[in-house]
């Protein structure tokens, strides 16, 4: 007795066939205004040994046209991290910059923290788990 079944090609995907992802990197957004929601702490172990990264649940680089976000976001580097994962308020921005060899979020202007906040008043959205979101229509500030 045959079975009926879907074919494999169409039931299963391959890891090949994942498109491939947003990421977010320092170096990509070097000079630009950055905004990082849902804030913790992490410990990471790579291929570089054990070090605390910073988890955002949502990073909006806002020198942009039409901002790019990104969700569940890494932030590495020993300077930058903590800057971020430190910080007692729940959103912090900055610009992304250098020190040396070192990445490090410099100080918005007046200016650059009056547009981050309006941008995040029309589509940043915090839901009742406590947790952060990505949705102009949906963002109740």
């Amino acid at each position: 007795m045959e079975k009926n079944m879907t074919t494999a090609p169409d039931l299963f995907g391959k890891p090949s066939e994942t498109p491939a992802l947003d990421r977010f990197t320092t170096a990509d957004h070097f000079g630009h205004l950055v905004l990082f929601a849902g804030n913790t702490s992490e410990v990471f172990d790579g291929d570089y040994g054990t070090q605390n990264v910073s988890r955002c649940e949502i990073v909006a680089c806002l020198d942009h046209d039409n901002p790019q976000t990104f969700i569940d976001v890494l932030i590495f580097g020993a300077a930058l991290a903590p800057t971020i994962y430190r910080n007692t308020s729940e959103v912090v921005v900055g610009v992304i910059d250098k020190n040396g060899q070192a990445w490090v979020l410099a100080d918005p202007t007046d200016s650059q923290a009056n547009q981050a906040e309006t941008w995040f008043k029309a589509n940043i959205n915090k839901n009742d788990g406590g947790t952060w979101s990505y949705g102009p229509d949906e963002a109740p500030f």
